[in-house]
């Protein structure tokens, strides 16, 4: 992040939506925008505009510099204010997150391709990393990701399969699995389709 973006962002929280839809837009690539929203005069906007951002069906959700990770740091700092004391610094970071997991799960249906790909992936492991595998929004999120595993980002696959693979271990994945085959150089990608493959296959 550059510090004449920095400089905006702190002299205009207006900004932050343009800078949150746009700042991380060409993956792998990507710029790290928290900063700046961290230290931006006025926090309580920062968070109602990531908020509005995480409604917003046109807005995707992606797992690398994540709105929701962004809005759940930045909201739970600003309802626990920085305590030295304190044996639990941000008591209400859980529900926080489970909050905005419950507004993004209700978008789903109104995203497409890429987009819905991307936010469901974002949502599965926000909640395979908290344990809360059995919720509703997992399994939505989940049967998202199964069906649309073909417009999952190439930069994303072998990342999804080698950490949330056993999730997602659903005979339906197999075409798109394979037609990624013929077209994915990476060998590591590779490898963890095929991987993902012999999994499948075994159950069957």
């Amino acid at each position: 992040m550059t510090a004449e973006l920095e400089l905006r962002t702190i002299g205009d929280p207006g900004a932050i939506i343009s800078q949150v839809r746009h700042a991380v837009s060409h993956y792998p690539f990507g710029v790290d925008i928290s900063y700046g929203l961290w230290v931006a005069r006025n926090r309580a906007l920062v968070v109602s505009t990531l908020e509005q951002a995480m409604s917003d069906p046109q807005q995707p959700i992606g797992p690398v510099g994540s709105v929701l990770q962004m809005a759940v740091a930045l909201k739970s700092r600003l309802e626990s204010p920085y305590d030295p004391t304190s044996t639990n610094p941000l008591p209400q970071v859980n529900q926080i997150e489970d909050d905005y997991v419950r507004r993004i799960a209700a978008t789903l249906p109104l995203r497409k391709d890429a987009n819905l790909a991307s936010t469901a992936i974002t949502l599965l492991t926000s909640l395979a990393q908290r344990g809360k595998s059995g919720r509703t929004e997992f399994e939505a999120a989940r049967e998202a990701i199964i069906t649309h595993f073909a417009d999952v980002n190439e930069y994303q696959v072998d990342w999804v399969l080698n950490g949330y693979g056993k999730y997602l271990e659903d005979s339906r994945m197999i075409p798109a699995l394979e037609n990624m085959l013929r077209t994915i150089k990476f060998n590591t990608t590779r490898a963890a389709i095929q991987k993902q493959l012999a999994a499948l296959r075994a159950k069957n």
